[in-house]
C-alpha cells in the first residue's frame, strides 16, 4: 500500500509566488541609472579574455581564494597595438603609467580548484570590474551575473561622486533581483552591503598608493599601486609581494617555491604575530626549472610587460633575466616555455560591452 504525503496548500501557493517574483525580478523593467552612469552588458565565459588577445597578470603570490578553493581571481590587459607602457622613476624605484587605450578587467572564476590552471570555457564568471584608459581620465566598469545568464552591470568616468551613485545603483540592483545573490532576505542584503565597500574604485585605485606595512594600516589591498593606480601590473616584475587577506583562504600555503616572511623572520605561520603584514618571496630561477606553472605564468606575465616598456631598469632587466636563467632547455631562447597563449583569431574583440538605456529589459 502507498502511503501519500499531505503538503499544506498555503505552502504550494507559497512556493509558486516565489518562483513568479523571481521571474518578475529577472524580466523587468530596469530601474533609471545615476547621472553619468549607463547599463552595461557582456556575455563571457573564462576562456574569452585570453581568445580576445587579454593577457593574464601573473604576480609572485597568488591572490586569496574561497574557502573550497574554487574561486580564482585573475587581471587581464590589453594595451593598444604598438602602444609603450611608460616608466618613471618613483623615490628611486621604477613605476609604470599606462598609456592610453589600456583595457584592465579583474575577474572572478568559478573554476576547479587548480589556482594555476588555465581559465577554459567550462570556469563560471562571477565578478568583472575593471578600466578603460584614456587620454587624460579612465572609464569603470563592473559587471555581476544576472538571472537570465548574461553579465549585468555598470559604466561610469572615475570620480568619487559617479563612483558612489554607481555603487548605491549596483546595491539595489542586486537587493532588487536583477542581479544574482543569495535566496535569502538578510544574506542578499548582506551580499549588497559587501559590494559597497569593495566598489570604491577612485579612492583605492590611487596611483603611487605605498603598500600597508601592518594590519593596522588603512586600506583592504596590501600591495601598493603604481603610476596608473593598478596594482597587478607592476606586481609581475617582482618576486616579493604581500600575501593578500581579502578572501578566506591563502592560496600560496602548500607552494614549496615561497618563502614567507614577518619582517626580517622567515616563518611557518600564516599570519605574522606581531601585526605586520606578512610577504612572500617566489624563487623564480628554481621554480621555473623544475616546470612550475605558477612560475612560468608569471613569467609570461613579466615577459609581456617587459616588451611594452618605454625603456627598461636594471632592476627589470634583472627580473627578465631570472626568466630565462630558469628555462630548463639551456639551448632555447626562452620563448617557448613562457610564450602566453595566442588570441584566437576569430574571436571578437573583448571590448564590446553593449550599452542600453534604462527602461530596458536585464535579458535580452
Amino acid at each position: 500500500m502507498s502511503a501519500r504525503i499531505a503538503i499544506p496548500l498555503g505552502l504550494v501557493l507559497a512556493l509558486a509566488i516565489g518562483v513568479i517574483l523571481s521571474r518578475a525580478h529577472s524580466t523587468r523593467a530596469l530601474p533609471v541609472t545615476p547621472e553619468g552612469v549607463t547599463y552595461a552588458r557582456l556575455r563571457r565565459t573564462g576562456a574569452d579574455w585570453t581568445r580576445a588577445g587579454y593577457i593574464e597578470m601573473v604576480g609572485p603570490i597568488r591572490p586569496p581564494t574561497s574557502e573550497d578553493g574554487r574561486v580564482s581571481i585573475r587581471v587581464y590587459v590589453k594595451w593598444p597595438e604598438g602602444a609603450r607602457i611608460h616608466v618613471v622613476d618613483a623615490g628611486g624605484k621604477p613605476s609604470l603609467t599606462m598609456p592610453e587605450g589600456t583595457l584592465v578587467d579583474r575577474v572572478e572564476l568559478l573554476g576547479t580548484g587548480d589556482l594555476d590552471a588555465e581559465p577554459d570555457d567550462s570556469f563560471t564568471v562571477l565578478d568583472v570590474r575593471g578600466t578603460t584608459f584614456l587620454r587624460d581620465d579612465q572609464v569603470f566598469h563592473v559587471l555581476r551575473p544576472a538571472p537570465g545568464g548574461d553579465l549585468l552591470g555598470l559604466e561610469w568616468r572615475r570620480g568619487p561622486e559617479a563612483d558612489g551613485a554607481a555603487t548605491e545603483h549596483l546595491a539595489g540592483l542586486l537587493l532588487n533581483g536583477h542581479l544574482r545573490g543569495p535566496s535569502d532576505h538578510a544574506e542578499r542584503a548582506g551580499a549588497a552591503a559587501r559590494l559597497r565597500t569593495t566598489n570604491a574604485c577612485a579612492s583605492c585605485h590611487v596611483p603611487e598608493r605605498p603598500g600597508r606595512k601592518r594590519v593596522t594600516d588603512p586600506g583592504i589591498v596590501n600591495r601598493g599601486t603604481d603610476g596608473s593606480g593598478l596594482f597587478q601590473i607592476a606586481d609581475v616584475l617582482k618576486d616579493s609581494s604581500p600575501f593578500e587577506t581579502y578572501r578566506p583562504r591563502d592560496g600560496n600555503l602548500k607552494d614549496s617555491f615561497i618563502t614567507r616572511r614577518c619582517g626580517d623572520d622567515v616563518t611557518d605561520a600564516p599570519s605574522c604575530q606581531n601585526g605586520m603584514i606578512a610577504v612572500g618571496q617566489l624563487d623564480v630561477v628554481r621554480a621555473v626549472r623544475a616546470g612550475d606553472r605558477h612560475a612560468i605564468r608569471l613569467c609570461r606575465s613579466r615577459l609581456a610587460v617587459a616588451t611594452r616598456l618605454d625603456r627598461r631598469t636594471a632592476e627589470i632587466d634583472s627580473a627578465v633575466a631570472e626568466c630565462h636563467d630558469g628555462e630548463r632547455d639551456p639551448g632555447s631562447t626562452g620563448d617557448e616555455q613562457l610564450r602566453a597563449p595566442s588570441p584566437s583569431s576569430s574571436q571578437p574583440s573583448l571590448r564590446r560591452i553593449e550599452h542600453f538605456g534604462a527602461g530596458s529589459r536585464p535579458d535580452p
